[in-house]
């Protein structure tokens, strides 16, 4: 039955299940009902458009009654596909859920009293000529709608967030500190650097991608943040791990804005009719998965989810976790082919051709919810998306911490990326700078973090999620008291990869080198004895285009590869949980 049917069985299900005709048609007599039910509110129509998927869905149980012995193989359109019946009715749930009655203007009137006629034809037209009209002006949160003496922050959100950020900025940043701020929507984050060189660069600017600041700093476009006196101060308001691509030489260039958490997400409904334990460890993992293959089940890996690109958050926490790193201490000189890395890429290459995890998976959430895939690794986007918008199986899973690596001393690694957005600040004069540094600091407490998010969900939804990278303000913010305590204690693992000159080549070729041994069946040390060749050819070629190589490959000044310990060194910590150095 379900993924392992056989087609060439006949099977008799009312030997079985006696009732099963009869329960399918009760379950769609009880869909048209309420069906009907709902027609007090329209009269009008024959049917009501929101529980169109009622009617599709008893339309469907129907179908499955009427050939009773091929429910076995037309399970999938029960339960387990997009077009399901479970799926249909756990939408017409969620768009009740959300469903809300939109009220435009009430009018208080007496008997009698005559009510405003709407707007005619020409008054509608005159309307939608002015509006667009309107429209070639300057808008709200333009770059070209500033004013140049105020701090220039440009965001990378939407309207709805620059819009509560005005606000707190204006009541409360601005109260305090008399700092005029101008919020502009950002027009692409990938032109920044052409917007320094051009002197139309922000002063500072937020919700960039993690790995945009490398790519500012390595050109001297932003502000080197450990020059600020109380920069140590304010670093401790993040996991030293999300420091880490910010980190050039001896400068860290960013604020980590929030973070992208990965946790182990497990359907406790299946796992407890199953009887079978959660795992703690990447053994605890390859020991439950005969338990659930066998039942046409199947563990998810993140690497699978990445289709195009396995980047950096899929590939790399085995590598960490069994002590490798991608690269030795200097640029130039990869380490994958280390003993360490090597075993840590086969311990990933082996879950899917020894293991049989499935390879491509582009929808988790989808199988998860559906329990085809009752337990797998996921990020934040899926944890938003299971608690917005799967309500049927709500209080049915849990997250925990991420399987890994168990050391010599009994020790479980858990290494993970957790890199999101940044908050940069660009190169300007020493006033406008502090200036900067004030609102930064202000925009990344724990207080204003907290408030943001809150005001956020309480504006727009549940949807709207905050995962801010403060560690105080995301322990207050409104979600469950046990998953925040679950997702802080796996932040603590964070240890993003670093990024360099050349580091997208890197990114790359492991990427490449995960397809030639999984898909292609590839020689998995040959594999990557050449990855490594192309790797240090292009990292060579950045370092000397950056200054740091001459054109004869003789090294001028040393790249230091930044690290978790190289970062809490620059904070003055010196042991890898954070001690403070002696």
């Amino acid at each position: 039955m379900g993924t392992n049917k056989d087609k060439y069985r006949d099977l008799d299900i009312e030997k079985y299940i006696p009732d099963a005709i009869d329960r399918l048609e009760e379950y769609a007599d009880t869909l048209d009902a309420l069906c009907e039910s709902v027609k007090i509110y329209n009269p009008k129509v024959k049917k009501i458009g929101a529980f169109s998927s009622a009617s599709v869905a008893s339309g469907q149980l129907r179908s499955l009654a009427s050939e009773p012995d091929k429910l076995g193989f037309r399970i999938a359109e029960l339960t387990t596909s997009t077009n399901s019946v479970n799926q249909f009715l756990a939408n017409l749930i969620d768009s009740l859920n959300k469903n809300q009655l939109g009220i435009d203007r009430i009018y208080l009137y007496q008997e009698g009293a005559k009510l405003p006629k709407n707007a005619g034809f020409f008054a509608s037209a005159g309307a939608s000529v002015k509006r667009f009209a309107t429209s070639f002006a300057s808008q709200a949160y333009s770059t070209s709608n500033t004013d140049e003496a105020h701090l220039q922050v440009w965001v990378n959100r939407s309207r709805q967030y620059l819009e509560i950020m005005q606000k707190m900025i204006d009541e409360d940043f601005t109260a305090k500190t008399g700092i005029e701020v101008d919020l502009s929507l950002m027009p692409d984050q990938n032109k920044l650097i052409l917007a320094n060189a051009s002197g139309d660069a922000p002063d500072i600017a937020t919700g960039i991608n993690y790995a945009v600041p490398f790519e500012l700093g390595i050109r001297n476009a932003v502000k080197d943040l450990t020059e600020f006196d109380d920069f140590v101060e304010i670093a401790d308001r993040f996991e030293e791990g999300l420091l880490v691509p910010a980190t050039i030489d001896d400068g860290i260039y960013a604020l980590p804005e929030t973070m992208n958490f990965w946790v182990l997400y497990v359907r406790t409904d299946i796992f407890d009719k199953l009887v079978l334990e959660a795992p703690d460890t990447l053994q605890d993992v390859k020991n439950l998965l005969p338990s659930l293959q066998m039942r046409g089940m199947n563990f998810y890996y993140p690497t699978a989810g990445m289709l195009a690109l396995r980047n950096f958050h899929g590939t790399t926490p085995l590598i960490l976790q069994n002590g490798g790193s991608l690269y030795t201490q200097y640029a130039g000189d990869s380490n994958l082919t280390s003993e360490e890395s090597v075993a840590g890429f086969k311990e990933l290459t082996e879950l899917f051709t020894i293991y049989n995890l499935p390879k491509d998976i582009p929808n988790f959430y989808q199988h998860f919810r559906n329990g085809s895939m009752p337990i797998g690794i996921a990020d934040y986007a899926v944890y938003n998306m299971l608690l917005n918008a799967a309500p049927e199986i709500a209080n049915s899973w849990e997250i925990r911490m991420v399987p890994g690596e168990m050391d010599e001393n009994g020790n479980v690694l858990r290494y993970t990326s957790g890199g999101a957005e940044s908050t940069v600040m660009f190169n300007s004069t020493p006033e406008r700078e502090a200036q900067a540094w004030e609102f930064m600091k202000w925009w990344s407490s724990a207080e204003v973090q907290a408030q943001f998010g809150q005001t956020l969900q309480i504006t727009y939804g549940s949807s709207f999620l905050w995962n801010t990278a403060n560690k105080e303000a995301f322990s207050m913010l409104p979600w469950k008291t046990k998953d925040k305590e679950t997702i802080l204690a796996q932040a603590e693992w964070i240890n993003e990869s670093p990024r360099l000159p050349g580091s997208y080549m890197v990114e790359r070729e492991i990427s490449n080198a995960y397809n030639s041994v999984v898909v292609d069946g590839k020689n998995l040390r040959r594999t990557l004895d050449n990855a490594v060749k192309r790797i240090n050819r292009e990292t060579e070629r950045k370092l000397e285009e950056f200054g740091y190589n001459d054109q004869n490959g003789n090294v001028i000044t040393p790249y230091e590869v930044p690290t978790l310990e190289r970062v809490q060194e620059i904070l003055g910590k010196t042991d890898g949980k954070g001690g403070e150095d002696e």
